[in-house]
């Protein structure tokens, strides 16, 4: 008997490590097809890894937590919101419970629902209450165990810039991407700053007027994009006929 449960704990050790394998593995192949702006296949990707993630963590686990949080982007960019709310609140009440209220984990968890309102609504009074969980996060990064971070103060600048934008406050917006800026500079010595910067820094540029700034900084970004972001990089071809269109109807002249 005492060998036979020796044999079953084996056997146990053994289908739980081929799980882990297979839940790493779908959910690496979900974030590649997420990159590669393969929504659907995504999906059916991190599904798999979910239903293999529960089993082995839990559904209050950690793991689990960071997954809906994935979901909870991949379904803004398919524009499905009533599901990316469920996931982000979902991802938001496993960290809360699972952290403590001074761990970076909980800043990322509660800024996401801050980004959610931001990028799901136009409504002044949703963009305040994101500007309020995002104030809730930005606390949690500057106690001194955190503030070492820059790349997270740079996605909070960044998002506090986005905010600002839809609430047409466009000098607190280019306060805050041009402090964004500033802080991948002074930390990152080998990259150049992030395309979705100086994409989103144009966009504040072209409201302000700023015509010919805003068409550098387009002209800088689609260099980066070029590299393999084909959506964005047409995107930012569209940003820079608005830029275009704006200036034509603009008393100063672009161009001489």
């Amino acid at each position: 008997m005492k060998e036979y449960l020796q044999q079953l704990k084996k056997v146990e050790a053994k289908e739980r490590f081929v799980d882990s394998v297979k839940y790493k593995t779908y959910e690496q192949l979900g974030s590649t097809c997420y990159n590669l702006d393969i929504f659907d296949q995504s999906l059916r990707y991190y599904d798999s890894a979910l239903q293999i993630g529960l089993v082995l963590f839990g559904q209050r686990s950690l793991q689990t937590a960071e997954l809906y949080s994935k979901f909870y982007i991949l379904n803004v960019n398919v524009g499905d919101y009533a599901s990316a709310y469920d996931y982000v609140t979902q991802s938001y009440s496993i960290i809360s419970e699972k952290v403590s209220s001074d761990n970076p984990t909980l800043a990322m968890a509660t800024g996401r629902i801050g980004e959610f309102w931001i990028e799901t609504s136009t409504r002044p009074e949703d963009l305040r209450n994101a500007l309020q969980y995002l104030n809730d996060a930005v606390e949690i990064l500057n106690l001194p165990r955190n503030k070492d971070n820059y790349f997270r103060h740079v996605q909070f600048h960044f998002v506090f810039s986005k905010a600002y934008l839809k609430l047409g406050d466009y000098k607190s917006a280019r306060s805050y991407i041009d402090k964004a800026l500033q802080l991948w500079n002074e930390n990152q010595k080998i990259h150049g700053p992030p395309a979705e910067l100086l994409t989103h820094k144009a966009k504040i540029l072209l409201a302000m007027g700023e015509f010919r700034q805003a068409i550098q900084l387009i002209d800088q970004s689609s260099v980066v994009y070029a590299s393999g972001g084909y959506n964005e990089l047409a995107r930012n071809y569209t940003l820079k006929g608005d830029v275009y269109n704006s200036q034509h109807k603009s008393d100063s002249a672009l161009f001489f």
